[in-house]
């Protein structure tokens, strides 16, 4: 695999999922849905350190992965990611390389979580999920203090899951097994519900 295994598979799993609408994804995008897919993994159990890769909050309370940066040019070095003006398209050969890929046991695991997040930034809309996601509490607490933080923020860790225990309380129920034929369903849901969520805060926030 290129590069970073799991930001590789990650940003191209991101890049190809997005390419619909024909305009493609922005660069600061396929960070945020990597951080969205990161988050879910939290979401369902997994400890942060087993991610694979980190995030930190910009200096605008973005998140940003040097591996994902360092995967996005590799792609493009390969021909499997395509600049279109400002925005990132998948190549006709980036499916049939996410095949090949997608089987690894460790990107077959994290999958599900990618595709949950390109999904509901999709269906919400990309804008609508980069500024609902810049409230969630640990892209807040960075943007408070101000200047470049590592993500996770472990005095924020809590609260996020806090949101987390919110969502299954809505749905009457946790999220299924991650052998479940119906975990990308569920996971859909869950961050879909979330992202609203957050959009909802923000803009309570901004008329109070």
């Amino acid at each position: 695999m290129i590069g970073h295994a799991d930001a590789a598979f990650d940003t191209l799993t991101i890049v190809d999922r997005l390419t619909m609408p024909p305009e493609g994804v922005l660069e600061g995008d396929v960070h945020m849905v990597a951080y969205l897919a990161f988050l879910l993994s939290i979401y369902a159990g997994d400890d942060p350190d087993d991610w694979g890769y980190s995030f930190v909050s910009t200096r605008s309370a973005s998140p940003f992965s040097d591996a994902i940066d360092g995967a996005l040019d590799a792609l493009r070095h390969v021909g499997l990611v395509i600049d279109r003006g400002l925005s990132l398209v998948s190549s006709s050969h980036a499916a049939a390389e996410l095949l090949l890929w997608r089987p690894l046991p460790r990107n077959a695991r994290r999958d599900p979580l990618l595709r949950a997040a390109a999904d509901s930034a999709a269906q919400l809309s990309l804008p609508t999920t980069v500024h609902g996601l810049s409230t969630e509490p640990q892209l807040k607490h960075a943007r408070q203090l101000g200047g470049l933080r590592k993500l996770p923020d472990d005095l924020t860790l809590p609260r996020l899951r806090e949101h987390f225990a919110s969502v299954d309380n809505v749905l009457g129920s946790g999220l299924v097994a991650r052998d479940a034929p119906e975990l990308d369903e569920d996971l859909l849901v869950r961050a879909v519900l979330w992202l609203e969520y957050l959009t909802d805060a923000q803009r309570h926030e901004g008329a109070a």
